[in-house]
């Protein structure tokens, strides 16, 4: 075996301090910003995703501002998430380029938060100002989204076939639904077929995130102060369903008297997401069930191409 110390130096957030990775005697594993915006994502726990070891998350919607992940430790219960030492648990509504670290406690390490501290702890550290000449920086991403496995209807020459053969097979009255001269409206032209999939549900999806920061200080004070904006929108070609994010964050720090330094955090969001009465399973069973030989709006007339 050979001896590996590049990262025994590392500083890893523990309970109310830190310590080196040399110190260590517990199970922590941190990782920082550079890490976890290698992957883009709206919600910040799927950011996690692999990049941590024993740390579990499971996305079990991508619905616009549905947040429906599953994250736990070792597949224990939920953990206990503290962001700049409070508790709270909305982490996947903050902004990843304001996170500066974060550390997974998953032994008797996290005792110190005690009985909520049972399945592990996760400190989220945010970014701090520091001495120097104020920077300013800017972060931004579109992402474009496509389905997956989304099963495609049959057009009205092969529904009619496929429905022919069914009802040509009925023990007591085989039939034919469908005669030569409906066939033949298809192949002519005088009949269109309609993509029920089409024109219902977009191929590709955008969605975009934008964060501005300030950082700064002198030896009295420093500060670092962000403003985020994200924009997500559904696969509906009605454009019912989209979710959109502002976000805010102000990290001061000042030295009021010698030895003593106060500082103040503040974060504050504003969300807006716009969707269907109904659940996206039963809009997407709705669409699939359309039947090809009907047309798209009633008002359609039978030797007219459906207005999409």
């Amino acid at each position: 075996l050979e001896e590996d110390t590049q990262d025994i130096d590392d500083v890893v957030v523990v309970a109310y301090g830190s310590q080196k990775k040399a110190t260590l005697t517990g199970s922590v594993a941190a990782i920082g910003n550079s890490e976890l915006i290698q992957t883009r994502n709206t919600n910040t726990e799927n950011m996690l995703t692999g990049k941590i070891a024993g740390l579990r998350v499971v996305q079990r919607n991508a619905e616009p501002g549905n947040f429906d992940t599953n994250i736990n430790i070792r597949h224990f219960g939920d953990p206990l998430i503290v962001i700049d030492g409070v508790p709270r648990d909305n982490l996947a509504r903050i902004d990843a380029n304001d996170i500066e670290s974060i550390s997974v406690i998953k032994d008797a390490s996290a005792a110190v938060y005690g009985v909520r501290a049972s399945d592990g702890v996760i400190i989220v550290t945010t970014k701090k100002g520091y001495e120097g000449r104020m920077q300013l920086s800017y972060s931004g991403n579109l992402n474009l989204s496509t389905s997956s496995g989304m099963p495609r209807s049959l057009d009205a020459l092969q529904y009619m076939t496929m429905t022919n053969e069914g009802t040509m097979r009925n023990i007591d009255n085989p039939t034919r639904t469908f005669d030569d001269a409906a066939f033949e409206a298809y192949r002519d032209g005088s009949k269109t077929s309609t993509d029920w999939y089409k024109a219902a549900i977009r191929d590709i999806t955008p969605s975009q995130q934008h964060t501005v920061s300030a950082t700064g200080g002198n030896d009295k004070v420093d500060y670092f102060m962000s403003i985020g904006y994200m924009n997500q929108e559904g696969f509906y070609k009605s454009g019912d369903l989209t979710y959109e994010k502002f976000t805010v964050r102000s990290n001061i720090s000042a030295e009021v008297v010698k030895g003593l330094r106060v500082g103040m955090n503040i974060w504050g969001s504003i969300d807006d997401k716009k969707q269907p009465w109904d659940n996206p399973y039963r809009i997407i069973l709705a669409v699939c069930r359309q039947r090809p030989i009907h047309p798209l709006h009633p008002t359609d007339t039978p030797h007219s191409p459906p207005t999409t």
